[in-house]
């Protein structure tokens, strides 16, 4: 099973930074909006491969990294470690350097997204922890 690493990035708002995927048939969740991360890599810890991805994927500086708990997700087969952190800056100047776009929602607004199950699941769990 593949280890992966994901992070929840919230503004000042509470806003939630998601990607959305690439439409690629061969990627699990093409087209889907996602949380940025990836897979964990040899001799990574969870938290160094989410600093990892973090940079190589948005043009963004994440402070207050926090574990948030893992899930497991089968249609990928794949154990996920959740990470929370936040951002200040202006969701305009973000660059972002895989996926299709870059959006920033509202918790009442993510219900009415294309969202992986897990993540959804996730997110719904957690709500409390995640939004706080």
């Amino acid at each position: 099973m593949k280890e992966i690493s994901k992070i929840l990035l919230l503004n000042p708002k509470k806003e939630v930074l998601l990607c959305l995927r690439d439409n690629k048939p061969e990627i699990p969740y093409p087209n889907y909006w996602a949380e940025i991360g990836g897979e964990i890599e040899n001799n990574e810890t969870p938290l160094e491969a989410i600093k990892r991805e973090i940079n190589e994927e948005i043009s963004c500086r994440v402070c207050n990294i926090s574990f948030l708990g893992e899930a497991i997700d089968n249609l990928s087969n794949c154990k996920i470690f959740y990470f929370k952190g936040n951002f200040f800056e202006n969701f305009k100047n973000i660059k972002f350097y895989e996926g299709q776009n870059i959006g920033i929602f509202a918790f009442e607004k993510l219900n009415k997204l294309l969202l992986p199950p897990t993540l959804k699941t996730f997110i719904l769990k957690n709500k409390d922890k995640i939004f706080s």
